[in-house]
């Protein structure tokens, strides 16, 4: 025999929708207002907050609450220290130098390094130049003629440069010729293009006036001592 599903028992089986009666309505509108009751006080003391938060102006925010602040943040610029008058001072050392001789050498590699960072920052960076390369493109131009290399090279302020590398950069910039001699196979000349002459005469009276700038605190007689002074130091070094 085939047994058969009754189907009120499959009724039965679904579930029955939910009926609200009005007392359950009731009931729940008054619990909702309890709670409602219970946040007042906070909804207050928030407005209350956000009122006096835009009141008040001053360095801190008073909440309301005795022992509850907001400090603003400071925007104060720091203020610039007062001018250095020794290297001490400059570079923040605590205490002296080992010796007199020692805060000489960093005196001059101090003074080198601003003087010359102006050089490259304002002159010859934007042009793609160097302080070697405008040595070598001056030596040229004083000269007015073909040179060696190795004549260049012992002309340079900075004697251990490696001018083979220097002048091949100047000469792929088209800012020099470079030509071998036609007897001698070794012998290399070099001179100003005409576009390093233009660039050089670009350069002339900025130099001068950065010249002027850098150095306006020192008198022509102090300036003169001054030289003096460094060919003085570098006397026992030499050919």
């Amino acid at each position: 025999m085939t047994n058969k599903a009754d189907p009120r028992g499959a009724r039965n089986a679904q579930t029955k929708p939910t009926r609200y009666h009005r007392s359950s309505s009731l009931r729940d509108l008054a619990n909702y207002s309890a709670a409602v009751n219970k946040l007042q006080p906070w909804l207050s003391f928030l407005t209350s907050v956000k009122h006096t938060a835009h009141k008040n102006a001053s360095n801190h925010y008073l909440l309301g609450l005795d022992k509850i602040h907001v400090p603003t943040c400071k925007t104060e610029m720091p203020t610039k220290k007062n001018k250095q008058t020794s290297l001490a001072g400059e570079i923040g050392k605590k205490g002296t130098f080992s010796n007199l001789q020692q805060e000489t050498l960093l005196n001059l590699m101090r003074t080198h390094a601003e003087l010359s960072s102006e050089f490259k920052q304002k002159l010859f960076r934007p042009l793609g130049l160097s302080h070697e390369k405008y040595n070598v493109l001056r030596i040229l131009a004083g000269e007015d003629r073909p040179m060696q290399i190795y004549e260049v090279a012992e002309r340079m302020i900075a004697p251990k440069t490696d001018i083979s590398r220097l002048v091949e950069r100047l000469v792929v910039g088209e800012l020099i010729s470079r030509e071998k001699c036609d007897q001698d196979g070794r012998v290399v000349w070099i001179e100003l293009t005409k576009r390093g002459k233009s660039m050089l005469k670009k350069l002339v009276q900025p130099i001068v006036d950065l010249h002027a700038s850098q150095f306006a605190n020192l008198t022509k007689k102090e300036l003169a001592t001054l030289n003096q002074l460094l060919f003085k130091a570098r006397s026992n070094y030499g050919d």
